[in-house]
């Protein structure tokens, strides 16, 4: 609401040019000891002051005036009203929830302030007191458009947008404050996945306000879930256009840089914003996987580790460092890295099958095994951990281990053409070669373009070429197993 629909006072006083030169001059008013209260503004001027600077986001300097409101009135319930909603703008929810009891204390009948306190609770977590609270206001007041509104919000909150989309198609047939309703209603077809739709009412929103940054910003949140990345670029450029210093639309404009491989940008981006906040976590995380991706792992590790001492619990920065280290063979700082990571999240089956990979690289078969088995007893039909545990195993020359892992991968994905490479070879180790010609050419059935790499351990097997290239002819045609 514009301020000008509180107060006049603006009108009667000829001595400033604009409001915002009327909201500097009573600042060093009320900020001045030497000042007498005489000096201050009065009433009506404060109360547009105050409005004003809720319209404009200035929430601090709300918060300012408004306390020389309570000076004046000390049992207004407006000025706790809008205190409420100050300190709910800075989140401090427990504090606006305070103000705003008193308010209703003061003014217990009216159904705005009540709104806010059900908009503070959700702001607090409870988003079902909130509820509770509106649909008291409904049922003595079932067209109280307003509560229909903020409870369609709430509704949201608590992941039910059908129930909140059926409540906001009615807000709109019958024209209320359309902007706000478009937007929810883009929000809840996102939600919802019908991100057609959500375009659609964003759209709307941007007709009626084409410079609300917000609804750019949310525009390019959905396009990023829709996937269109360039799209949502494009969106979060518009937001930092109309509104530079707006982080997160930076931050997320350096993840669709970074998640469509623009590195070189996504870097800059990141940058951009530590220039500002050095110390954001956030930023320095993925600026750190940013370089990884890009393979510039000393980069990489200088950023994990600025993560790791702001946050010694980081166990994703212990993981990323450790993949750097790992990249650049340093494998005693990776292993220690890894190792840390697993000690704040110790079922993470990525971490521990790259614990195992590292292990089994620098030769510690058995060390690797153990670690492959904790992967598997976390994602017991995981294929890659099945084929690593089965490959350690025949390299111990557990011939039986090894087949027992390789069929129970063969249960999961039976055209995983490895395993029946390494199916070929155990049975080999048996002195089973008829078994081992059918493992070997069920694998190239599989994947033909391994056949250099599948024939190069088995030279008595091919040394007849002619012959096993008709056997492997006749296994490849489409959709024929040689089995």
């Amino acid at each position: 609401m514009n301020w000008l629909e509180y107060n006049d006072a603006f009108y009667d006083d000829d001595n400033f040019d604009s409001m915002e030169e009327k909201v500097r001059h009573y600042q060093k008013i009320i900020r001045n000891p030497a000042k007498s209260k005489k000096e201050w503004p009065g009433i009506d001027v404060i109360e547009s002051l105050v409005d004003y600077c809720i319209t404009t986001e200035r929430f601090k300097d709300a918060l300012e005036f408004c306390v020389i409101w309570l000076v004046y009135l000390p049992d207004s319930a407006d000025a706790y009203h809008k205190r409420a909603v100050i300190l709910s703008q800075l989140n401090s929810p427990h504090d606006a929830m305070l103000s705003v009891d008193q308010s209703i204390r003061l003014d217990p009948v009216n159904k705005e302030t009540l709104l806010t306190k059900a908009l503070i609770y959700e702001q607090l977590g409870d988003i079902r007191a909130g509820l509770s609270i509106i649909d008291a206001i409904l049922k003595d007041d079932p067209g109280n458009e307003d509560a229909l509104f903020r409870k369609a919000m709430l509704l949201q909150s608590l992941y039910k947008s059908d129930q909140a989309l059926d409540i906001l198609l009615y807000l709109e047939n019958v024209d209320y404050n359309a902007e706000e309703v478009y937007q929810e209603l883009a929000h809840c077809y996102h939600m919802l996945y019908d991100y057609e739709k959500s375009a659609i009412y964003y759209e709307k929103a941007l007709d009626i306000n084409p410079y609300d940054y917000l609804i750019w910003y949310n525009y390019g949140v959905m396009f990023g879930h829709k996937g269109a990345i360039y799209r949502s670029i494009d969106c979060y450029k518009t937001v930092l256009a109309i509104q530079e210093d707006f982080q997160p639309a930076l931050f997320n404009l350096g993840n669709a840089y970074a998640v469509s491989s623009r590195l070189v940008e996504a870097i800059e981006t990141y940058s951009a914003i530590l220039t500002k906040t050095p110390d954001d976590i956030e930023t320095l995380f993925n600026l750190a996987s940013t370089f990884a991706d890009n393979r510039q792992f000393l980069s990489g590790i200088d950023y994990y580790s600025k993560v790791i001492k702001l946050e010694p619990t980081h166990h994703q920065a212990y993981f990323g460092r450790g993949y750097c280290f790992d990249a650049i063979d340093n494998f005693t700082n990776a292993l220690d890295d890894y190792n840390a990571a697993l000690q704040f999240t110790p079922s993470s089956k990525v971490i521990l099958q790259a614990k195992a990979d590292l292990l089994y690289n620098i030769g510690k078969i058995k060390e690797s095994l153990g670690v492959y088995l904790q992967a598997l007893e976390l994602d017991p039909h995981n294929e890659h951990s099945l084929f690593d545990a089965a490959y350690v195993y025949y390299e111990l020359n557990d011939l039986d281990n090894a087949e027992l892992y390789v069929m129970n991968l063969l249960d999961v994905t039976y055209s995983y053409s490895d395993a029946w490479y390494l199916l070929a070879k155990i049975h080999i180790g048996r002195s089973n070669e008829k078994k081992a010609v059918k493992c070997l050419l069920e694998a190239l059935r599989l994947d033909s373009t391994k056949y250099d790499d599948f024939t190069a351990e088995f030279p008595e097997i091919v040394k007849d070429f002619k012959s096993f290239k008709n056997l492997i002819d006749k296994s490849i045609i489409p959709k024929k197993s040689f089995f």
